[in-house]
Parts: structure tokens; sequence; C-alpha cells
């Protein structure tokens, strides 16, 4: 994790499935303490599961409940693009600030 004094970058990188969710979740939450933006890294995401999506929609509805902004950064592997979109989840609105339902 990196961070300023405004916003905090997560790294995920590997295997984002059940067995690390809980490890993951950590790791944002301490992000939510420490920053009013988080933004999340994808870039070495190697593989993703429905735990880790509904760990990132998880967040960014925290995010919203807590006032803060969490957006995923521009580098996503390709492969992890197509998990997103073979399960509905709209990547962009993690892009762009917009809200999940």
């Amino acid at each position: 994790m990196s961070d300023n004094k405004d916003a905090v970058t997560v790294k995920w990188s590997g295997d984002v499935l059940v067995d690390s969710a809980a490890a993951n979740c950590k790791l944002l939450l301490d992000a939510f303490s420490n920053a009013a933006v988080v933004y999340l890294d994808l870039a070495d995401v190697q593989d993703i599961d429905a735990a880790g999506l509904q760990l990132m929609i998880a967040a960014k509805k925290e995010a919203k409940k807590l006032n803060k902004q969490f957006y995923v950064l521009n580098t996503v592997p390709t492969n992890v693009v197509k998990i997103f979109e073979t399960s509905g989840v709209q990547l962009q609105l993690f892009q762009e600030g917009g809200d999940v339902k």
C-alpha cells in the first residue's frame, strides 16, 4: 500500500480468491481509515473470483457511506476485465466513480 495525505493506493496481486478475501478486506479497511480517496491497483492480478468482486462492491458502498472515494486504476489485465464482463459487474463504475447497486 502506498499513500499520500489524501489518497492511498492498495495493490492486489496474484490470485484474488476466497482464501485471500480477509487479508484483502483488511488492506481496504486500513486504506479507508487513512485517506479520503482509495485507489485499487489490479495490474498484477492473475485471477479474481466472486469473493474478490464482492469485496470490491462492498468497498465501493463503504466508501459512499463514509463519504470517501474508491476507484480502480485503469490498468486492469484483460483476463480480469473478462471476469468482470462475465459476472455482469461494470468495471467502469469503479474507474469513473459511478455507484454500484
